[in-house]
């Protein structure tokens, strides 16, 4: 059996392998942990209190986050929170991270010790596969987390499980990012319909888990269910370390077998690959760099899920130290979450970047969805966001390209897009 495979078996009572789940069949998980956030919880909680649903199936496993719209950009939007914080107290949810205290789910999920190794979460947002990167399987169930919430199950049909193995050293310039859109490129859509991508390779075993996150991140932008890599000792320590929320709660690590079922097994050797960008009008549009260098921008964007990481902070820093960024460009940078942005500016990071000129964004999704730092017509961003398809972060007319941290700092300093390389070479 695959790792999917057993976690799901184990979440609907199956715990042997003669009578494990099998892809394509229709179970009803019970998820370790359902998570939420501000765009949409005030209208699912307020719709099953209409319904007369005053107590919920496990408020104890309910994890709710302010992260897409903060802080509130307009009346509109304060009064959704305010509405979802009175929710929150109404059912009891525990686990509520308001601003201050919080950042994107994605990424809590993993910081404050919710995604465990041979977990299984669930999540209204599509990029909850982030859970991956420790060995837990994430799934965005988009509408049907109002039974989750309320039941505690919904129906789901068993993924399959395909295999991209990664091997040798990343080159010059070369981040997960890179690496993360390309296996993008090479699955694609087609491939990753109903399937959950399992990273495995000795380029995997090296990353860390901010690395781990992008790769498991990037497959949800074409139609993966999920993505997972096996939990390693790694692993293992990074979320003991981190167990605050669920202590008192032991995990069971779990590995696919080596005789494991995959409806495919793709290679990618990463030393052949250069620094890319996710040209658009897709994010699966991967070119290198270089055909793109020399376009003008107007606007850079360093953050996400799967771009405001500390390592992604430490990187745009790296390359703005003692730089400046380029005029008639705005440089917006959104520390993931609370704790990222508070240990980047312990090491001197954020005053580097304020230094360089770049604003400084509340911890959460910020621009990616255009709510904020919205791009005018016929303007261009490089950006670590997740999407580039028109209108993801603005105007339908705006043009997005998707790269690496250390790609989008420097073309934040030239002023246009260009090779990382020259900046690491300078």
């Amino acid at each position: 059996m695959t790792a999917v495979e057993k976690i799901l078996s184990r979440v609907i009572g199956r715990d042997d392998i003669q009578h494990g789940v099998q892809p394509g069949e229709i179970i009803y998980p019970e998820p370790d942990l359902v998570i939420m956030h501000d765009g949409h919880t005030h209208k699912f909680l307020r719709e099953l209190w209409e319904m007369g649903v005053t107590e919920l199936w496990h408020p104890d496993r309910i994890m709710v986050a302010m992260d897409h719209r903060v802080p509130a950009l307009n009346l509109q939007i304060a009064q959704s929170h305010k509405e979802t914080r009175h929710f929150i107290k109404t059912y009891g949810i525990e686990h509520f991270f308001d601003i201050g205290n919080a950042g994107i789910t994605h990424q809590l999920q993993i910081e404050r010790g919710f995604a465990r190794p041979g977990g299984f979460i669930v999540s209204r947002d599509g990029h909850s596969p982030n859970a991956g990167a420790v060995g837990c399987l994430a799934i965005s169930i988009g509408q049907d987390i109002l039974p989750y919430l309320a039941l505690g199950n919904s129906w789901l049909r068993v993924p399959n499980t395909l295999r991209m193995h990664l091997t040798g050293q990343a080159g010059p310039g070369v981040l997960p990012r890179d690496v993360a859109q390309t296996c993008a490129a090479v699955i694609g859509p087609d491939r990753a319909d109903n399937c959950v991508i399992e990273f495995a390779g000795d380029y995997v075993d090296g990353l860390d888990i901010d690395g781990r996150q992008v790769l498991c991140n990037i497959m949800v932008e074409i139609d993966a269910v999920s993505a997972f890599i096996n939990p390693d000792e790694k692993s293992i320590e990074y979320v003991r370390a981190r167990n605050e929320h669920q202590a008192d709660q032991p995990f069971t690590p779990v590995t696919s077998d080596k005789d494991a079922v995959y409806t495919e097994t793709l290679e990618l050797d990463v030393s052949s690959l250069e620094p890319i960008v996710a040209a658009p009008p897709d994010p699966a549009n991967v070119v290198p760099v270089s055909s793109v260098a020399g376009k003008s921008i107007q606007q850079v964007f360093i953050g996400t899920c799967a771009g405001g990481m500390l390592e992604d902070i430490r990187a745009a820093a790296s390359v703005m130290k003692g730089r400046h960024i380029a005029p008639g460009v705005r440089a917006l940078i959104a520390p993931s979450t609370q704790r990222i942005l508070e240990q980047a500016t312990q090491e001197g990071l954020i005053n580097i970047l304020t230094q360089a000129g770049a604003t400084i964004m509340a911890p959460g999704c910020a621009a990616c969805s255009g709510s904020t730092g919205p791009l005018a017509d016929g303007e261009r961003c490089i950006t670590t966001a997740t999407s580039n398809k028109p209108g993801r972060m603005g105007s339908k007319d705006a043009e997005i390209y998707i790269a690496n941290a250390v790609t989008v700092a420097a073309s934040a300093v030239a002023g246009k897009i260009v090779d990382p390389r020259e900046v690491l070479e300078s």
